[in-house]
Formats: structure tokens, C-alpha cells, sequence
């Protein structure tokens, strides 16, 4: 059985899952550092029966909401987390409403953080929180008060799972084989592992598959099934495979991804869908209204998958993006959208170019080389920089080659494109601005010329 905790950020997750399992699920640098869940968690505990629980830890924090989804799509058991001091919060609220999105009906809520509280504050916690669940498909779901800091309540919530899992026993593996791939990374000695939870279908040692929707024939070499080494894995089970194939390199799979059985590779770019809005959502959901879709582990977004296109770039042509729809939208809605949706946080628009506001363009290798050409050439230049084709000269470049980077280190913020073929660094015009301050308040009026500047 596959378990995932959700909840808001700082509610104690993953305190929880440690308690629960000995495993600290925090792997990253940035976690450490941070405090705080960035990415999946995964852990495991075995069982009276020798059968184990995997439980998936998700990000609470808002902007990590995609992690989150990635991690709770095909689980079996929800333990929805609610610290009994902060009570709760907005990705409380969030988190619920994807779970009864997806239907989930079976799981539990802990209440963390009890050592923190007195006994009454915890009744009230709890009280609050059956008033959340009323009427969503975690309704009348039972109440653990814990604390993963003293141990207390964990025994009883572990027996709790542990029989909960006891009484679901085993789906049958029906169904032609699918995985949905969350991770991948490299073993030395072994070679390429995906991880991922099986939807549906069994998998052995030598069976071929597809990494859907690519299209690449793999093997597969070995199987770890729910953290141990396995000969099969199945309906159910968080599984690692070991793959082998003609051309399959690392950067060939990406989460999102699927391996399945040849039978069930059918890429397709369209599918049909039944719609339900949340109670809470106070917008009706209009024609042309962008949708971000989640299946899976894979994530979609008209602006994500540009982003994962072109790391080095700032974002894509307005224009560009609404010419990208199978349908395009008229201009006039569409410029209304993209204001919209700037005016809400959910893109940024700048020189009629868009990006997703957690989108930071990283340089490119062969960019950061000429970088360190150009900066110094155009510091040189000061308030008067050399036009393109006399710095191509400077440093022996092609000038359109040159133009291009350049476009591309203004949409970084490293230069600003002042004239057709001109670029100034950041500290050169502020001083022009300070220039231009200090005229000002020199002139009667304030009004300064072009000749006088």
C-alpha cells in the first residue's frame, strides 16, 4: 500500500514519516538548508507479514504545489497533516481539495504537534478539521493526535496503517503494465533507474517495455519493488527499474514520462475530459481559459515545457505562444489573458515576452564563455558603449552571432538593449539616470533636452 502525507508547509511531515519509518525523506542539499520539502520524499516500512507501506512525503509549500501533485496521483491512503498549533492553513485547505479531486476516500488525519499544545487546543484542531472534511470524500475520516518529536500517538497511528493495509491485501496486477516515472538517476555499475508508482499490470526481470511517449524500446535488467529487490513488481507498489536500450541515456526520460507494456504505448496530444469545478472556485470556467494539467507525474503547462526547451531564455514571443495553441485565440483575448494572468502573479510579461514566475534563465556553457569576452569590452565602454559590429570586431566574432547572445543576456537582466544596435550594462544606466536626475534640478521647470543631457 502506498502512502502520502500532505498538508501545509511546516506542519511536520516529515517529522511524521521519520517517526513512522526511521527514514529522514529530506534528501537534497537545498532541503537541508532550507527546512523545508522541496521535492518527493520516499520511505518505507516492512510490515508484520513481511509486505511493507510506501510512504510518499510531499512539499507543503505553495510554490512546490506541482511536486505535490506528482506524489499524490495513484496512492492508495492519504494521511492529510494538520499541526494542532497553527491548525488549518491555506495548503491545508489546497491539499484536501486535490485529494477530493482525485476521489480519494480512504485516509486519515494526524495531528502533529502536540507536545507543543494543551489537551483542549487539540479537541478544537480536531473539531475544525471535521468541519473541513464535511462533505468532501475524506468525510468522517478517523483523528490521530501525534507528536513526532515525544513519539506519542505514533504506535497507535502505525497500527492504524498497518491494518488498514492488512485488510486492502493485494490488487491483482490486471491490466497491461504502466509506470509513472516521478525520478531518474544513474548507478555506477548499474546504469539508468526510473522510479515511479505502477498503475496498473505486473513487471519481471527481462520483460521488454516502451518509454512512453517517446517511443524507446528498453529492458529490463532489475527491480527493486517498495525499497528491496524484487523479481517482479505490480499494481500498487512504488517500483525502481533498472532499463537498458539502443540510445537511452538519462537525459533521454524526464519525470512525466511513462514505461509501459508495447501494448499500451498510444501517444496522443488530445483527450477528452470531465470538468468539476471546487465549491470554492468563485470564476466560472469560461471557453479559452488556460488549464495547467496534471496526469500522472507528468506536468503540463502552454509556458513550462518552453521553459525546459530553452533554460537560457527569459520566454517566449507573446505572440509566438498564441500562434503555439492547435486553435488559436483571436489577439485582443489573448492579450486580455496574458493581462490578466500578469495581473494575478501567475506569468510574468516584460518586452512582450512572457515566463512563469518561478522561471530564472540560466546561461548556457558556450554563453557564459562569451560572456566573459563581452562584460569586460562593454565596462571598458562605460556611458558609451561600442555598437555590435565594432565590439564583434574588438573580439574577433561574427557580429550576428554576437547580436543574438546579447538578446539573450538582456532577457537575463545582464545588459539592457538601449538602440538598434547598443547595449549598455546595468550600472551604466543608472548612472545616466542620476545624470539625468541631477540636469533636472538644475533647470527651471525640470524639463531637460536631448542636447543639454
Amino acid at each position: 500500500m502506498i502512502i502520502a502525507t500532505s498538508g501545509h508547509i511546516d506542519h511536520g511531515k516529515t517529522l511524521l514519516v521519520k517517526a513512522l519509518t526511521g527514514v529522514d525523506t529530506d534528501r537534497l542539499p537545498e532541503e537541508k538548508k532550507r527546512g523545508i520539502s522541496i521535492d518527493l520524499g520516499y520511505a518505507y516500512a516492512v510490515l508484520d507479514d513481511d509486505r511493507s507501506l510506501g510512504f510518499i512525503d510531499v512539499p507543503g509549500h505553495e510554490r512546490f504545489v506541482r511536486n505535490m501533485l506528482a506524489g499524490v496521483t495513484g496512492i492508495d491512503y492519504a494521511l492529510l497533516v494538520v499541526a494542532a498549533d497553527d491548525g488549518p492553513m491555506p495548503q491545508t485547505e489546497e491539499h484536501l481539495a486535490i485529494l477530493d479531486l482525485l476521489g480519494l476516500s480512504r485516509g486519515a488525519v494526524a495531528l502533529t504537534k502536540t507536545d507543543r499544545v494543551d489537551p483542549e487546543r487539540v479537541e478544537e484542531v480536531g473539531e475544525l478539521m471535521e468541519v473541513l472534511l464535511d462533505g468532501t470524500a475524506l468525510e468522517g475520516a478517523p483523528l490521530f493526535p501525534v507528536s513526532g518529536l515525544t513519539g506519542d500517538g505514533i504506535p497507535a497511528l502505525r497500527d492504524h496503517l498497518h491494518g488498514v493495509a492488512r485488510d486492502a491485501g493485494e490488487a491483482a496486477p490486471r491490466g497491461n503494465f504502466r509506470l509513472a516515472i516521478d525520478r531518474r538517476f544513474t548507478v555506477p555499475g548499474a546504469g539508468l533507474v526510473v522510479t515511479g508508482t505502477v498503475f496498473s499490470g505486473a513487471v519481471a526481470i527481462e520483460d521488454r517495455l516502451m518509454v512512453s511517449p517517446m517511443g524507446l524500446s528498453v529492458r529490463v535488467r532489475g527491480i527493486h519493488a517498495q525499497n528491496r529487490e524484487s523479481a517482479t513488481g505490480r499494481i500498487g507498489q512504488r517500483c525502481a527499474l533498472n532499463i537498458a536500450g539502443p540510445g537511452l541515456g538519462k537525459d533521454k526520460i524526464h519525470r512525466g514520462d511513462w514505461i509501459v507494456a508495447t501494448p499500451a504505448h498510444a501517444p496522443t496530444s488530445r483527450l477528452d475530459a470531465r470538468i468539476r469545478l471546487l465549491r470554492s472556485e468563485p470564476r466560472a470556467l469560461n471557453h479559452w481559459t488556460p488549464v495547467h494539467l496534471h496526469l500522472g507525474a507528468t506536468d503540463v503547462s502552454a509556458l513550462a515545457t518552453w521553459h525546459e526547451k530553452n533554460p537560457d531564455r527569459f520566454g517566449p514571443a507573446e505572440n509566438a505562444l498564441r500562434l503555439s495553441f492547435d486553435k488559436p485565440p483571436r489577439p485582443a483575448l489573448f492579450d486580455e489573458l496574458i493581462a490578466d494572468l500578469a495581473a494575478s502573479g501567475d506569468l510574468v510579461s516584460a518586452n512582450r515576452q512572457v515566463r512563469l514566475p518561478d522561471h530564472q534563465p540560466v546561461m548556457a556553457d558556450k554563453d557564459k564563455t562569451l560572456w566573459g569576452l563581452v562584460r569586460p569590452a562593454l565596462e571598458q565602454g562605460g556611458l558609451q558603449p561600442p555598437a555590435v559590429h565594432d565590439l564583434a570586431g574588438d573580439l574577433g566574432l561574427a557580429p550576428e552571432p554576437l547580436f543574438g547572445f546579447l538578446r539573450r543576456a538582456a532577457a537575463q537582466g545582464l545588459v539592457l538593449h538601449i538602440g538598434k544596435n547598443r547595449f549598455l550594462m546595468p550600472d551604466a544606466v543608472r548612472e545616466l539616470g542620476e545624470i539625468a536626475e541631477s540636469l533636472a534640478l538644475t533647470i527651471e521647470g525640470g524639463m531637460i533636452t536631448a542636447g543639454a543631457f
